[in-house]
C-alpha cells in the first residue's frame, strides 16, 4: 500500500540522485561484470537515522546502447541484489521496473578494454533527506546502488604478498615490459612478414575460415573441420569457443575465443556456446614460415635449389647464408632435404587478438603482443603461450643481445605443441560434467588433428592411449578416463589422481625430461623424495603454474603424487 501512495514521488526524486557525472564513468578491464543492489532507504529526519532494505523481485534490465537490444535480464534477490555475467566492451544502461515503480534507468556507462581495476568502485549517491509526509510516515526513496567490477582475482602468495609473476611467467625470461613488447613484435614480423594477419578477420581469411564469422567450412579440401564450446575448468577457467581445420595437406589452424572471467563459473561454458561477448582470442598455426611459401609444391616434391622457391634480393641472400649453416649442421642431408626442413617444413606459431576499443566486432580485434589470462597482469608473446605449450625463445633474444629473428628462432618456438583435448577436465554448457555425443565426436576429431601437428611424444602417446581401448558402455568417441601409461601401471592412483590432474596440464608438452607421463623422468627429477615433499606441500609454491590449476591442487592430489614415494603432506 505504501509503495502505491508514494510511487509518483519516488519517480520524481530518482533522477536527482542516480545520474553519474561523465568523469565518474568506469573504464574497465575486458570482461567486466555488473552487480549490485537496488535498495530503499527510509529516512527518519528527527533522529537522523536511516533504515535500508533491499527491494526484491524487481526486474533489472541491461541494455546495449549500440545495438539497442537487451543484453542481460534478472530479478533482484531478497536483499535487492543482482549480478550479470561478463560484458563485451560497449556502452550500456541499467534499468529496473516493477508494477509499483514503473521503469527507471541509470545514466549510461561504458565498459572498455583497459587494465584499470575498479572492483572497489561503488556507484551511488547519498540518500536525500525527505520531508515528513504524515505523522509516523516518511517518504521511501529508491536508490540504485550497483557496482562495476573486474574479476576479484588474487595474485598474492599465502603470506599476502602481491606477486604478479607467480603464474604463467616461467617462459618470460625478462620482465622488462618494453623489451617483452619488442620481442613479441619482432616475432610477429618474422612469422607474418607480409602482414596478412594483423586483425582476427585477416587471420581467419588467411587460414580458410569465414573472414566475418570465423566459422570453418564443414569440409575443406576433403578434410572435416571441428568446432565445440566448453569450460576449461582445470586450466584457465574460461569458457572456450574452439575452432580447428586443416587448411591443406601441410597446414592446420585453430582459434579459440575466451568467454567469461577465468573464474571456473559453469555459465562461462554457456557464454561460449552462445558466442556471447568473446574476449581475448588465441590462434595457432601449424604451417610453413610465410617468407618461404611463395610456391606451393606437391607433397611428394622436394625443391632441389633455392631458385625454385622464387626468392629475391636480400631474402635470397639471407636464405643462402642460413642454408649453409643448416647444411653444415646436417651434413648427411641432401640439399632438397635441407631446403624442406628449413624452409618448407611446418612449424607451430602463435597469435593473440584483443579489442582496442568498445565497439569492435570480433573480426576487427587487432593483433597484440600481450594478454592477461588470469588477472595477474599482462604477459607477452610468445612466452605467454610457451608456458603450457612447450617451445623456447632464445635467451639472447630475451636478453636484448640480439633483436633480429631467424628461421631457427621461429622453429625453436615452434617446438611447442598443439595441446590435447582432455574431456575429463572440462565442463559443458548447461552445467554438464560429460560431453554429449556430438561433443565427443568433435573432441575426437580435434585430437586427431593434434596428432597431425607433430606434438611432443608425450602428447602423442597420451592421445593414442586414450582412444586405444574405448570405455565399455560409452560413446565410441569417448576417451578412456582411466588410462594410465605403462610406466605408472604399478601406481595408477598416483598418476590418475595426481599427475594427470595437476602436472600433466603443462609438463607433457615441455622438453622430454619434464614429461612425467614417463615415470622415469619423474623419478630422475625427484631422486630425493624429501625435495618432492617440500615442493608439493609448500603453500606458496607456484606449481602448478596456472592459477586455476594451482587453486585446484587439493591435498588429495598432493598426497596422491607423494604416495609414489611413500610420503604425504604433514
Amino acid at each position: 500500500m505504501y509503495f502505491k501512495k508514494c510511487a509518483a514521488l519516488v519517480g520524481l526524486l530518482l533522477m536527482s540522485f542516480t545520474s553519474i557525472a561523465k568523469e565518474e564513468r568506469a573504464q574497465l578491464h575486458l570482461g567486466a561484470k555488473v552487480s549490485g543492489k537496488i535498495v530503499a532507504d527510509l529516512i527518519l529526519p528527527e533522529n537522523d537515522r536511516s533504515q535500508t532494505m533491499g527491494l526484491h523481485d524487481l526486474e533489472v534490465l541491461l541494455f546495449d546502447l549500440k545495438s539497442g537490444e537487451k543484453a542481460r535480464q534478472s530479478l533482484t534477490s531478497i536483499d535487492g541484489g543482482f549480478e550479470f555475467n561478463a560484458l563485451n566492451p560497449g556502452v550500456y544502461q541499467l534499468c529496473w521496473q516493477n508494477k509499483y515503480l514503473g521503469e527507471e534507468c541509470h545514466q549510461e556507462f561504458e565498459v572498455k578494454n583497459e587494465n584499470v581495476d575498479y572492483k572497489n568502485l561503488l556507484i551511488s549517491k547519498e540518500p536525500l533527506v525527505a520531508e515528513k509526509i504524515f505523522d509516523r510516515e516518511y517518504l521511501l526513496e529508491l536508490i540504485a546502488r550497483f557496482r562495476l567490477a573486474t574479476p576479484s582475482y588474487e595474485c598474492k602468495d599465502n603470506l599476502g604478498v602481491v606477486n604478479s609473476t607467480r603464474y604463467l611467467s616461467r617462459k618470460q625470461n625478462s620482465f622488462d615490459v618494453q623489451r617483452q613488447q619488442a620481442v613479441g613484435e619482432a616475432y610477429y614480423n618474422k612469422i607474418d612478414p607480409n602482414r596478412k594477419r594483423t586483425t582476427l578477420g585477416d587471420w581467419w581469411q588467411t587460414n580458410g575460415f569465414d573472414p566475418l564469422t570465423g566459422r570453418a567450412p564443414a569440409e575443406n579440401n576433403g578434410y572435416k573441420a571441428a568446432a565445440v564450446a566448453y569450460l576449461n575448468h582445470n586450466d584457465l577457467g574460461f569458457g572456450r569457443n574452439m575452432h580447428c581445420l586443416r587448411k591443406n595437406a601441410n597446414a592446420i589452424a585453430c582459434w579459440v575465443a575466451n568467454h567469461g572471467q577465468g573464474d571456473q563459473k559453469l555459465s562461462n561454458a554457456d557464454a561460449a556456446a552462445a558466442y556471447d561477448a568473446p574476449g581475448p582470442t588465441v590462434t595457432m598455426e601449424f604451417s610453413a614460415i610465410d617468407t618461404f611459401t611463395r610456391v606451393v609444391f606437391p607433397d611428394w616434391y622436394l625443391p632441389s635449389n633455392l631458385e625454385e622457391l622464387k626468392l629475391e634480393g636480400e631474402e635470397l641472400q639471407q636464405a643462402k647464408i642460413e642454408l649453409e649453416k643448416v647444411a653444415y649442421l646436417n651434413p648427411r642431408h641432401t640439399i632438397p632435404e635441407v631446403i624442406y626442413d628449413f624452409f618448407l617444413k611446418p612449424t607451430v606459431k602463435f597469435y593473440v587478438y584483443a579489442p582496442s576499443n568498445s565497439t569492435q566486432e570480433h573480426a576487427d580485434f587487432p593483433r597484440t603482443t600481450v594478454a592477461d589470462l588470469d588477472g595477474c597482469g599482462d604477459k607477452h608473446q610468445p612466452g605467454l603461450c610457451l608456458n603450457c605449450h612447450g617451445g623456447d625463445v632464445p635467451s639472447d633474444i630475451m636478453s636484448g643481445a640480439r633483436t633480429v629473428w631467424t628461421n631457427q628462432d621461429v622453429r625453436l618456438v615452434g617446438k611447442a605443441s598443439f595441446r590435447e583435448f582432455d574431456t575429463a577436465s572440462f565442463k559443458y554448457p548447461g552445467g554438464r560434467d560429460q560431453p554429449n555425443r556430438v561433443e565427443h565426436a568433435m573432441f575426437h576429431r580435434l585430437n586427431k588433428l593434434v596428432l597431425d601437428t607433430d606434438p611432443s611424444d608425450g602428447i602423442e602417446g597420451l592421445i593414442n592411449g586414450w582412444y586405444a581401448n574405448p570405455p565399455a558402455n560409452s560413446d565410441i568417441n569417448a576417451i578412456d578416463e582411466n588410462y594410465v601409461p605403462q610406466s605408472w601401471s604399478a601406481e595408477p592412483q598416483a598418476y590418475k589422481d595426481g599427475i594427470a590432474k595437476a602436472c600433466r596440464t603443462c609438463h607433457i608438452a615441455l622438453d622430454p625430461e619434464y614429461d612425467w607421463d614417463n615415470k622415469a623422468n619423474f623419478d630422475n627429477e625427484f631422486s630425493n623424495s624429501q625435495d618432492l615433499q617440500n615442493l608439493i606441500c609448500n603453500a606458496n609454491n607456484s606449481m602448478p603454474h596456472a592459477k586455476i590449476t594451482n587453486k585446484n591442487f587439493t591435498l588429495v592430489e598432493k598426497n596422491a603424487i607423494l604416495s609414489a614415494v611413500g610420503l604425504s603432506c604433514p
